[in-house]
């Protein structure tokens, strides 16, 4: 009976662990989603024809 209790609260440790690393993953997750978002904004923004005012034409 011992052993039985000591494995439970040995899961039940383990499981506290496992979501506190599927939160922070899921963080770095969505930062690397943004970083990558951002530089393909910038590409693209880079990428296309510029318009507007250009003093020197």
């Amino acid at each position: 009976m011992l052993q039985e209790s000591d494995l439970k609260v040995q899961l039940n440790q383990i499981r506290e662990r496992l979501g506190e690393h599927d939160a922070q993953l899921n963080g770095i997750y969505e930062a690397i989603e943004n970083l990558l978002d951002d530089k393909a904004d910038k590409q693209i923004a880079r990428d296309r024809k510029r318009i507007g005012f250009r003093p020197d034409e």
